[in-house]
């Protein structure tokens, strides 16, 4: 069991970095100044909301639900590291709620300051958790 979760959180991680990538890359778009570069680049993000809406949100709850338990009961003092790590994906939770409002409104008004900041935002969040699961977490898994 211990190592189909640790599979299945790595399989996640590298299909997040791919879609992180394309996030990315759509937010160049939308930053480009030619209208038709910046409206493919919002076009792009809304294909995006799906995966980050459903998928991101699947994969924190098996980690809540089936990762973290694991943990926890080889490794009594991690719980201080899995509550922070929990903490960042309530925090993933609120700026992508954000997100999507200011994409909304980007999409309304065509007003792209805030949708930019927070994809970067949250992209560079996303990526950070992750590489921090791999070296912190994951590692606790396979020792116990």
């Amino acid at each position: 069991m211990q190592t189909t979760v640790v599979e299945r959180v790595l399989h996640d991680h590298v299909e997040m970095h791919a879609r992180l990538s394309d996030w990315k890359a759509a937010l160049g778009l939308l930053a480009s100044p030619a209208f038709a570069e910046s409206q493919r680049g919002l076009q792009k993000l809304w294909q995006l909301v799906p995966f980050f809406e459903k998928e991101v949100a699947r994969h924190f709850r098996e980690e809540e639900n089936d990762l973290y338990p694991l943990i926890e009961a080889e490794h009594a003092a991690s719980h201080p590291l899995l509550t922070r790590f929990a903490g960042e994906h309530a925090e993933f939770n609120r700026q992508w709620q954000a997100y999507k409002r200011e994409l909304l409104y980007c999409d309304a008004v065509g007003e792209t300051h805030r949708v930019l900041e927070l994809g970067a935002a949250i992209v560079q969040l996303l990526r950070q958790h992750m590489s921090r699961e791999e070296a912190e977490l994951l590692p606790l898994v396979v020792k116990s």
